[in-house]
């Protein structure tokens, strides 16, 4: 038979709806008052299946009756349970045992006297639901910002579910993190945290959505350049068969960060000896992720020397002398993108005696101070102090090491960086 109720082999589940009308209702309501939904996968071997009543305008209720057909169990209000979503729904769990599992029957029974009988039919089926990915945006509700997921998913017979799990991740973290995406995800502006469902209220319900509240205010600029929102999405129909994507959606139009403006030290670079090899850092101010280091070779940042004969330049910023300047005016241009180009002065002289290290801005013998306890700070840029009292930065593949000796070791902290902090007032 076409609609499988007397197939001796079922291979599908498909599901038929039955509005019934009763002799004895004074009133007849309408079936879209209530849905009947598979509450887990339902099987060609069970006796047993489970179901979720859907009824609309719950406060309305006089009675409910739920089972198969002839055998009909009454259920009250104190068997239902509601969604804070939606809290003119109410649902009602329950199951079927014997050969009329597959027919779940809804009977309910309003205030006002108006009645409704509901019925529908699983046949088992083995074709897949089908699921697409619909929109992703950001919206106010009531200040608080949310970011909004929608898809759209269908079945020939009953969608069971429909999954989500999705991340919202701002694409400067995702480059600040150097693209591990687990490591942005500690960053999320929203995210699910595993897989939520949502569940069809009617059976033409073809539009799912999941409104996930935006833990940080997020700009307009964010919004429309750095907003990636990754959707991972599955449909489950009522025989367990599913359909699923992955999905990486922008809010915007595109993902784009400004550049805003390259930082290099433009202090001399004073070479006394053919061995120096100063290397000239550079960083670049952007929109979103702030000051990021972009030193060595392959991060866009270009260098240029004026006297190539005299003072080379690597493409990772590595400087190196052939020749003394001799009063030559020499520097190396440091280029990113649009942005203007910094010039940095560079002095070949081997007769310069080195006598000393200093800190920039700072004069000999006064005191660094930390602003603050229990935060790490810098040292000031280290220069080079020379016999004839010139400075020069120290630009160099050579780091400092900083160590702090015992018993000041207790109150002070070095970091791996070479930064320090102070536990205690000194």
């Amino acid at each position: 038979m076409r609609n499988g109720i007397g197939m001796s082999a079922p291979n599908f589940i498909r599901k038929l709806a039955i509005t019934g009308l009763s002799a004895l209702f004074s009133a007849v309501g309408t079936a879209a008052d209530l849905n009947i939904r598979a509450a887990s996968s339902l099987s060609s071997n069970s006796q047993t299946s489970s179901y979720t009543a859907v009824v609309n305008d719950c406060d309305t209720l006089a009675s409910v009756y739920l089972g198969a057909s002839g055998a009909l169990a009454r259920h009250t209000s104190a068997d239902s349970y509601r969604d804070l979503d939606n809290p003119n729904l109410c649902f009602f769990n329950f199951n079927i045992e014997g050969t009329n599992n597959l027919f779940p029957e809804v009977e309910l029974s309003r205030l006002d006297g108006t009645m409704v009988s509901h019925q529908e039919a699983f046949h088992f089926e083995q074709n897949s639901p089908s699921i697409e990915f619909d929109t992703v945006s950001i919206d106010n509700v009531d200040g608080q910002q949310v970011l909004n997921t929608s898809v759209i998913a269908s079945d020939d017979t009953d969608l069971q579910y429909v999954a989500f799990n999705v991340t919202g991740l701002r694409a400067s973290h995702i480059r600040a993190s150097g693209g591990v995406i687990a490591e942005a995800r500690r960053q999320s502006f929203a995210q699910t945290g595993g897989i939520t469902r949502v569940y069809a209220n009617s059976d033409s319900q073809t539009s799912f959505g999941l409104a996930l509240p935006i833990q940080e205010y997020l700009s307009s600029d964010e919004i429309a350049h750095d907003a990636i929102v990754l959707v991972e999405a599955f449909a489950v129909d009522a025989f367990g068969n599913r359909a699923s994507f992955s999905k990486v959606a922008f809010t915007g139009d595109s993902i784009a960060e400004k550049a805003n403006a390259l930082i290099v030290s433009t202090n001399t670079i004073v070479i006394n000896n053919a061995l120096q090899a100063p290397v000239i850092q550079a960083s670049v101010d952007f929109q979103f992720r702030g000051v990021v280091n972009l030193g060595g070779s392959g991060n866009g940042v270009s260098y240029e020397s004026s006297h190539p004969e005299l003072v080379r330049v690597t493409r990772s910023g590595v400087v190196y002398a052939l020749e003394e300047t001799e009063g030559e005016e020499v520097f190396i241009t440091v280029s990113y993108g649009n942005l203007p180009a910094a010039k940095v002065p560079v002095v070949v002289d081997f007769s310069k005696i080195l006598t000393g290290i200093g800190l920039h801005n700072y004069a000999e013998g006064e005191p660094f101070a930390l602003e603050s306890l229990n935060t790490f700070y810098p040292l000031p840029e280290l220069e080079a102090v020379f016999e004839d009292g010139s400075r020069a930065q120290i630009a160099s593949i050579w780091q400092p090491h900083v160590k702090v000796t015992a018993p000041f070791d207790t109150l002070i902290e070095v970091n791996e960086r070479g930064q320090l902090k102070s536990n205690n007032v000194v």
